[in-house]
């Protein structure tokens, strides 16, 4: 059996979903992490590798260009969410997979779910896909279907709890971090408070803030969210609120009321589809030039 550690709360999710049976462990390079993205990659490698509670499984690695071999135009195919989140890496990280799965002798391959069946918003990673991927004598499995995000974070905080291990979540997509996390991103944002309103800190899990951290998402909740899926994924958090179970970091007080109005606010607001000129010139430009754009990003991670 297989399941993929991007040691995101899905793949963590998963992973204690199946925790009674011999893993192998499988990490991607070329999906979110550039191909030539060397750092990022040694760092999700060394955060696998070193992760205590993952020593007894295998680990397999497999590079691939399934985000580099297409002109930058075919993500403008599919609006809100792209050509990869919309229609290809559901069945391109099952299928890549499938060489390893044949030399091995998997029977079954694990990916993990993103949404649930509430979210009626079509995604390239679905069981209606997923499901009926197959191969020779394998089959892939789209796991913790049933779960909400908040449910996985509440699975992967009850579990660390009851093991006494630390795990370090690495959830952020953003080429220009230090590290694990840039620890200032929505997702970031998204994770990092519902390990607070679990009454967890969130620097035991492989981020990095301080006492200013409800500040800063409450900026980051001011006119609303960009998409379903992302209000989709904060809602529960409103209820969990009213369970004063709130992370209150060393010599300050953080108000719950305060929090639960703003987020309120922000849940009720309309959602915010609207593209910035800038957004769409930059997006012209990497079209055009793409190679300078490869050049730009690789001189901008050598000042990380």
């Amino acid at each position: 059996m297989k399941t993929r550690p991007s040691s995101g709360v899905d793949a963590y999710a998963s992973y204690f979903n199946h925790q009674q049976d011999d893993l192998d462990l499988i990490l991607i390079k070329g999906a979110d992490i550039p191909l030539e993205d060397t750092r990022q990659w040694e760092t999700a490698k060394s955060n696998v590798n070193d992760e205590v509670l993952l020593r007894r499984n295998q680990k397999h690695y497999i590079a691939m260009n399934c985000r580099d071999f297409y002109s930058y135009r075919v993500k403008e195919l599919i609006s809100g969410g792209g050509w990869w989140g919309k229609v290809q890496h559901g069945l391109t990280l099952t299928c890549a997979v499938a060489p390893l799965a044949h030399k091995v002798g998997y029977g079954t391959v694990y990916i993990a779910a993103t949404d649930t069946p509430d979210f009626k918003v079509f995604w390239g990673s679905m069981p209606e896909i997923d499901n009926n991927v197959k191969w020779a004598n394998t089959h892939v499995v789209h796991d913790c279907y049933h779960m909400h995000r908040t449910d996985k974070v509440e699975s992967i905080v009850k579990n660390t709890k009851r093991l006494n291990k630390k795990i370090n979540l690495r959830v952020c997509y953003s080429e220009f971090n230090n590290g694990l996390n840039c620890n200032q991103c929505e997702k970031c944002y998204r994770t990092i408070f519902a390990l607070t309103l679990f009454g967890c800190n969130p620097n035991d899990f492989g981020f990095n803030v301080d006492k200013n951290l409800y500040k800063d998402i409450e900026k980051k909740w001011e006119g609303g969210f960009v998409s379903e899926g992302i209000r989709y994924d904060w809602e529960p958090m409103l209820a969990l609120l009213k369970t004063n179970n709130l992370y209150q970091f060393a010599g300050y007080e953080h108000s719950t009321q305060q929090l639960e109005d703003k987020l309120r606010s922000a849940l009720l607001s309309k959602i915010v589809h609207e593209d910035s000129k800038t957004a769409k010139s930059k997006r012209i430009i990497i079209a055009t030039f793409p190679k300078a754009f490869k050049k730009y990003l690789k001189i901008r991670g050598l000042f990380r």
